[in-house]
Parts: C-alpha cells; structure tokens; sequence
C-alpha cells in the first residue's frame, strides 16, 4: 500500500461518516427532550429548595450544551455531503479533461 492510499476517502466512506452523523443527530434528539424534560420536573418538584436555582441553572446549561452538540453533527453531515458532491463534480470534470486512452504515462 502507497502512502497515496493511505490519504484515500472515496464518496462511500464519506456517505457512510454523514448516515452516521444524521443517525447520531436524530437519536440525540428525543434523548436530549427526555433529559431536559425530566430535569424539568425534577426542578419544578423542588420549587422553594434551595438547590432549585442551581438545577435550574444546570439543566439550562445541558440544554444548550446537548443542543450545541446535535447541530454540530448536522453541520458535519451537510458538510460531508458537501464534499461527496464537489469531488464527484471534481471527477466528472476531470474525466472530460482526460478522455479514455489518452494516458501518456
């Protein structure tokens, strides 16, 4: 194996990474509503505690935080997308710059 190869990503790989990302990202999404949820009720069970400012608090900051990290999985998969169409373009336009037969190794 060429170091070349070693550097080789083909567009199935890349569909494959973005699948992975948009089932990651879906799945986050009803996990992310049950927890920040469930925290909810839990501060809300506890309104006059002392403690219900800080759960409050932290239950915000995972909100944003979980939330942060889904839309990062969804920008990657756009982003991976992305990529699969221009180095397919990327290729087409190659081939029409090289002809078959035309090799002059």
């Amino acid at each position: 194996m060429s170091q070349n190869d070693d550097l080789k990503v083909t567009p199935a790989v890349l569909r494959a990474a973005a699948a992975a990302a948009d089932t990651i990202s879906n799945d986050l999404t009803s996990k992310i509503k049950t927890a920040v949820d469930d925290s909810v009720t839990v501060t809300e069970s506890l309104s006059g505690w002392a403690v219900t400012k800080q759960l409050d608090t932290t239950t915000e900051s995972w909100r944003l935080g979980l939330k942060t990290i889904r839309e990062r999985l969804e920008a990657t998969a756009t982003a991976l997308r992305g990529t699969i169409s221009d180095h397919e373009w990327n290729e087409k336009e190659i081939a029409l710059k090289f002809p078959a037969g035309h090799d002059k190794r």
